[in-house]
């Protein structure tokens, strides 16, 4: 019987997960190299939009944002967030659709 190997991408996203909960500006790098091994980790792209959103990088927390939702259009805090980033930009009409979507 063969023993299943261990998955790398796993491995990085629950460490980047841990870096995540204690304020660590490493787990975007980690998010990063998860993404990079799977562009649909849904979970890592929006802790990654979440990074770039408390770091000031609007259009990169809405690009992420976004593609969350192009993958899991029900992702509730995606859309609240996005909202929160549209109104940041003064787009307050777009953060209310958001918001009444979420």
């Amino acid at each position: 019987m063969k023993t299943a190997l261990p998955d790398p991408s796993a491995e990085r996203y629950a460490q980047a997960l841990a870096l995540y909960e204690c304020n660590d500006p490493g787990a975007a790098t980690l998010f990063e190299s998860v993404l990079a091994d799977d562009p649909a980790h849904v979970a890592a792209r929006y802790k990654l939009a979440n990074l770039r959103k408390e770091a000031g990088a609007l259009d990169a927390a809405m690009a992420g944002y976004t593609e969350v939702l192009r993958r899991d259009p029900a992702h509730a805090e995606a859309m609240n967030n996005l909202g929160a980033v549209l109104q940041m930009r003064g787009d307050n009409a777009g953060a209310e659709n958001c918001y009444r979507r979420a």
